[in-house]
């Protein structure tokens, strides 16, 4: 009988279970620490601190899962005195008293994020929910699952398969 020289199905199993392992496992952990060090930016502006002034320059209303959101778009200085716009989510009693031109007391706070520097502040009185990332978390959860899938494809293969040919 004529063989050729082929590459196993498992080695192909393998190659790409743990090569997505590779890319997806840092980015997990990159975006896993980098929410984790947002949220907690976000509770400490949730809490009492020095406060600032900022100015609204834009007010949207949006469409989503049947409720009206209702964003601002603000411009507040950093610590050098630069100014930084800022879009925030904000209820509905806090949307009553703002207007487009007023001035507003925010808390702000800089954070390095993967090395640059970003200006995130918080409406003081705003009781909406802060952003959550988590999605790119769930994301990347999805392919290191998906890696570990292929690799124990392949291990099965390996095992049972390659055993018949």
């Amino acid at each position: 009988m004529n063989k050729t020289s082929s590459t196993p199905f498992f080695r192909i199993l393998f190659v790409l279970g743990w090569g997505s392992f590779a890319f997806f496992l840092p980015l997990f952990g990159i975006v896993y620490w980098e929410n984790q060090n947002m949220e907690a930016v976000y509770a400490s502006l949730s809490s009492s601190g020095p406060r600032e002034f900022g100015v609204l320059m834009e007010n949207t209303r949006l469409e989503k899962l049947g409720r009206t959101v209702h964003l601002y778009t603000y411009l507040v200085p950093d610590e050098i005195g630069k100014k930084h716009e800022v879009t925030e989510e904000v209820d509905e009693m806090t949307n009553r008293r703002m207007r487009v031109g007023d001035t507003i007391t925010v808390r702000r706070q800089t954070w390095f994020s993967l090395g640059k520097p970003k200006v995130i502040s918080r409406i003081v009185g705003n009781k909406a929910p802060i952003p959550s990332f988590h999605f790119l978390e769930e994301l990347f959860l999805g392919g290191i699952l998906y890696s570990l899938v292929l690799i124990g494809l392949g291990l099965y293969y390996r095992a049972f398969k390659a055993q018949a040919e």
